[in-house]
């Protein structure tokens, strides 16, 4: 062993054969960089504490910049500027929203225009501008076949786990998608009726009150989904008497109930063996 002033040398220890000065200051910086570690630590530590005692609606406060992307990229695609991109992947169902968009604006038409008796309306072809029986019609096949879609693939892949999720989900979910926008079109009718923009069959009542309890009664008896449905077209069918359109919502959620039940029943069973029982 050989000593040479402060720096001693120990052959079975290279870390040791630092000298003594630099040692030294390495253990000063590795105090100093703990030290701050610690300090950022308790730092995060306390601002988290803080960020949990704001009420979460506090937290993230939107700018004008975010609001109106936010606000842009819930119109069409179509009229979305060419800056604003959306990263959500469509489904494999996405292009049947253009031909419900098309069979929405012919039964709107129809329901403008049923008054007016014109030659053309009963031309070939041209008599489906104004078939709003047919698009309605049109509007239930797309339904069952968006609603079973990826319910059969996971059928077919036998994914009991991802089926369960999926019929709980739309099942649960089926009933507040169409009674809920339903729900407020009738409220807007109820308004505009109090604003006297219109009064169909008389149902504008002289108090406020009354108005409201009879509009609420209405209501309750439209959104039971035990309601007596009778027919398809014809008088007897479930009519909701302040939007008669709104006739459809009822039948649709009963086939989407059905439709859910069914692939329930049939998920197990063979695909030619659920095929036969799909025709009968």
């Amino acid at each position: 062993m050989t000593y040479h002033g402060d720096n001693t040398q120990f052959p079975n220890n290279p870390d040791l054969n630092i000298p003594l000065e630099t040692r030294e200051l390495v253990d000063a910086e590795s105090c100093s960089v703990n030290d701050d570690l610690i300090h950022k630590t308790e730092r995060d530590d306390a601002e988290g504490r803080q960020q949990q005692a704001v009420p979460r609606w506090l937290r993230y406060r939107p700018s004008s910049r975010d609001i109106k992307s936010q606000l842009l990229a819930r119109l069409p695609r179509f009229l979305r500027p060419a800056t604003i991109r959306t990263t959500k992947s469509l489904p494999p169902t996405a292009y049947l929203d253009a031909v419900r968009g098309y069979a929405a604006w012919l039964v709107f038409l129809t329901h403008t225009y049923k008054d007016q008796h014109w030659r053309w309306t009963n031309a070939p072809f041209l008599s489906v501008l104004m078939n709003a029986e047919g698009m309605v019609a049109l509007f239930f096949v797309i339904s069952g076949y968006v609603l079973s879609y990826r319910l059969l693939i996971h059928t077919h892949n036998r994914s009991s786990e991802q089926l369960l999720n999926s019929l709980a989900s739309s099942t649960f979910r089926r009933g507040m998608r169409l009674y809920g926008s339903a729900t407020v079109a009738l409220f807007i009718v109820l308004v505009m009726m109090r604003l006297g923009w219109f009064d169909e069959d008389g149902l504008r009542l002289p108090s406020l009150v009354d108005q409201l309890v009879d509009w609420t009664w209405t209501l309750v008896e439209f959104l039971n989904p035990f309601g007596d449905i009778r027919g398809y077209y014809g008088d007897d069918r479930v009519h909701n008497k302040y939007l008669g359109p709104m006739w459809t919502i009822p039948v649709e959620f009963r086939g989407s109930m059905i439709l859910f039940i069914y692939v329930a029943a049939t998920c197990k069973l063979r695909p030619r063996t659920r095929m036969i029982l799909t025709w009968i």
